[in-house]
């Protein structure tokens, strides 16, 4: 008789516990960004970019370049290019002009550009793969761009999406690859379109924004076996591609890293907020909740308003979030408990905590709160440095008035020019932005306004709201003071 444990003849192999190993092999596909292996939806809105920055995601892992300083497995990646297809070879050609040199080696990289019923086609695309990439070792990543092309049924039925869900499970389990779906947002801007099965299927979800001034976001969303977080700043290149067969010049465009405000913005709120996982999890809480949850608070002797959130309510969404060991529940409850009071303290220098009406509040620190905290009992130093915002804070406002005007939406660059014919705004806004060179610095200035948004002093503020031409507005207004 067979020993109860043998996998002789059997489809379903058993492991014994003494035969469970922890597995050395890397498992990324990007480190930090995209696992090895499992489904991978990388969603936004049309036209956010996110099929070029996917397509140069995966290249990277095709040729076994680093990716943006991050560790690459390489292999064979095959790009299922459904919606866009034709135009997607000008896409490969402005990516080999830019990124290759002429007499580069062939790239393990493959396209099917025609129509695809992932459920009904599943095995027929598995059997192509496995034919026509084999030579080169099973790849390392299929990307399905986008799910809607290639679902024939309804991404709101979830037995249609449980059905395309396994057809992609079928993939990665052939190729134990990663499956990347490209996807759309929907009415809701705040998640992918379609059932709710698909986020809770993914091993990663990964969002792509594209701001009005053509900076490109990528943030990695929910990541199981890694921290989420990640973020990656680039912009769109245009690239010509020489005439076509009327003569007329064909253009693509290609994803580089981004070094403008955009980026500096992201690299300076990191430096603020500190490296740790528990800390980065907070941070990203808090501004998710600020929107949605966040109460007007008067925590100042004088009268100045914050957006502010319950601390109650911030801790309950960590605790979801964090993950903690424990023999017991109780246990687990205490180690969350303690991570967030961590994370509360490392983050000191970007948020504020105080008891307002008998309610304990957590807000984001912009400079002038940061001093007016420590004024209110801190020590004369503080005291002095918030007298000191304020006077500054008064000088631009009151300049601002007489150069650009109460009531006038102007963009920061526009203000930046005005400053040039107007010696006292120049010297009030090089004052608080200063630059090397003793000119007004944009990126410091776009910081302190928006550390000052919305403060009162002798009845005049900068509001701040609105993108033109990629360039912030400001409105200065009039108000009470009571």
């Amino acid at each position: 008789m067979t020993r109860s444990g043998s996998n002789s003849g059997k489809r379903f192999r058993l492991k014994r516990f003494a035969e469970i190993k922890v597995s050395t092999r890397p498992n990324h596909l990007i480190k930090g960004i995209l696992p090895r292996s499992g489904l991978a939806v990388i969603w936004g809105p049309p036209k956010c970019g996110k099929s070029f920055w996917t397509f140069d995601a995966v290249m990277h892992p095709a040729l076994g370049w680093e990716y943006r300083g991050r560790k690459v497995q390489q292999g064979p990646v095959v790009y299922c290019a459904l919606e866009g297809g034709v135009g997607f070879s000008r896409r490969v050609e402005a990516w080999r002009q830019r990124y290759l040199a002429a007499d580069h080696e062939d790239v393990p990289f493959y396209l099917l550009d025609v129509p695809l019923d992932l459920i009904a086609d599943q095995a027929a695309l598995i059997e192509a793969i496995s034919e026509q990439v084999g030579d080169e070792g099973p790849p390392v990543c299929v990307v399905i761009d986008t799910l809607n092309r290639a679902l024939a049924g309804s991404e709101n039925k979830p037995e249609d999406m449980s059905k395309f869900i396994r057809a992609a499970d079928a993939i990665w389990l052939a190729f134990e690859c990663l499956v990347v779906i490209v996807h759309h947002s929907g009415i809701d801007p705040k998640r992918p379109r379609g059932h709710t099965s698909l986020p809770g299927a993914d091993e990663v979800q990964i969002k792509v924004e594209r701001a009005d001034d053509g900076t490109i976001t990528t943030t990695v969303e929910h990541m199981k076996e890694d921290e989420a977080g990640a973020a990656v700043i680039s912009r769109l290149e245009p690239v010509e591609l020489g005439p076509d067969d009327d003569g007329e010049i064909m253009s693509s465009c290609v994803i580089v890293a981004s070094d403008g405000p955009a980026a500096a913005a992201a690299k300076a709120s990191r430096d603020d907020w500190g490296s740790s996982k528990a800390v980065k999890r907070l941070r990203g809480i808090i501004m998710a909740m600020l929107a949605d949850c966040g109460e007007q608070v008067r925590p100042f002797a004088d009268g100045q308003m914050v957006r502010a959130l319950r601390v109650e309510q911030v801790r309950a969404e960590f605790f979801k979030a964090h993950y903690a060991d424990g023999d017991t529940e109780k246990a687990k409850q205490n180690a969350k408990r303690m991570a967030f009071k961590r994370a509360l303290a490392a983050a000191d220098k970007a948020i504020v905590t105080r008891e307002v009406s008998g309610v304990e509040y957590v807000w984001l620190r912009s400079a002038q709160q940061a001093e007016a905290q420590a004024g209110t009992g801190g020590t004369g130093s503080a005291t002095t440095g918030a007298t000191k915002d304020l006077a500054a804070l008064a000088t631009v406002l009151a300049e601002w008035g007489k150069a650009i005007g109460v009531g006038a939406t102007k963009s920061l660059d526009h203000v930046i020019k005005v400053a040039a014919d107007f010696p006292s705004l120049k010297a009030a806004l090089v004052a608080v932005a200063p630059k090397d060179d003793g000119e007004i610095s944009n990126v410091r200035l776009a910081r302190w306004l928006r550390d000052f948004n919305e403060v009162t002093v002798d009845g005049l503020r900068l509001s701040g709201g609105g993108i033109e031409v990629g360039s912030p507005l400001w409105t200065l207004q009039t108000c009470d003071d009571g």
